[in-house]
């Protein structure tokens, strides 16, 4: 064997041992990066907690003037719009066909939708403000999907699974308002909202985010023990005369 041979031995088990190395280090940088992002998740969850509990409290600490009784105010504020699907039973759109029910699925609809009006069919011109119905603290708010997350963070939000852009505020009377689909929220979670005729909060705008399948705003109302209540009971209806249709979920 030449000297030339063994150097190149020597060289080729120099390097098996830095690939070996080196793929150890990488094994073990990944694991450490995967335990950091869940205990970030983690953290994450426990944050938000922590926000809905503080906000609770703001809400509970709240002045005695601030209004809390019905009726409550609209939360669209413009006059143009259409009224599709009320609180109730009403054909489904995402279960599908049923024996039980003579091949029409039903569902029971828990809130309010609230659409644009049939003369602007087209997607994204209407994109009414959303704004609260009575005055309150946000507990709970889901930007959008697609939303920049925060800096330093990179990447997006995914929005709420079933409501997208999503804002829920607690009254001080212990119901909550929940506001769902929208294309670009305004507040965070603590934030004091203000209803009325004149500068309320703009929650955000009207959107198609979630499951939708129009441009629209998805409304609810629940009392102190989570029970969700017709909203047409409790909010001022500025076109009480208008016919409801059925076309957005």
């Amino acid at each position: 064997m030449t000297y030339r041979q063994f150097y190149l031995i020597i060289i080729a088990f120099v390097s098996l041992l830095l690939i070996g190395a080196g793929v150890l280090v990488v094994r073990f940088v990944s694991s450490q990066w995967t335990q950091i992002s869940t205990l970030e998740s983690e953290l994450s969850a426990m944050e938000k907690e922590k926000e809905k509990v503080e906000a609770a409290l703001i809400a509970e600490r709240a002045p005695p003037d601030i209004k809390i009784e019905p009726m409550w105010g609209f939360p669209i504020a413009r006059s143009d719009y259409r009224l599709t699907d009320a609180f109730g039973l009403r054909p489904s759109r995402l279960v599908g066909l049923s024996l039980e029910t003579g091949g029409a699925a039903i569902d029971f609809h828990n809130g309010l939708d609230i659409a644009r009006p049939e003369y602007l069919r087209v997607e994204g011109l209407w994109r009414a403000q959303v704004v609260p119905v009575a005055d309150g603290v946000v507990v709970d708010h889901w930007p959008p999907e697609g939303t920049p997350l925060p800096w330093p963070k990179v990447g997006f939000y995914q929005g709420h699974e079933s409501y997208g852009g999503y804002v829920e505020i607690l009254h001080v009377n212990g119901w909550k308002t929940r506001y769902g689909h929208l294309s670009w929220t305004n507040v965070h979670i603590g934030d004091r909202v203000r209803a009325g005729d004149v500068w309320p909060t703009v929650l955000g705008r009207t959107g198609n985010t979630g499951k939708s399948d129009g441009e629209h705003l998805h409304f609810e109302i629940l009392d102190s023990d989570g029970n969700r209540l017709n909203p047409l009971l409790y909010i001022e209806n500025p076109m009480d005369d208008k016919e409801t249709d059925n076309d957005d979920d």
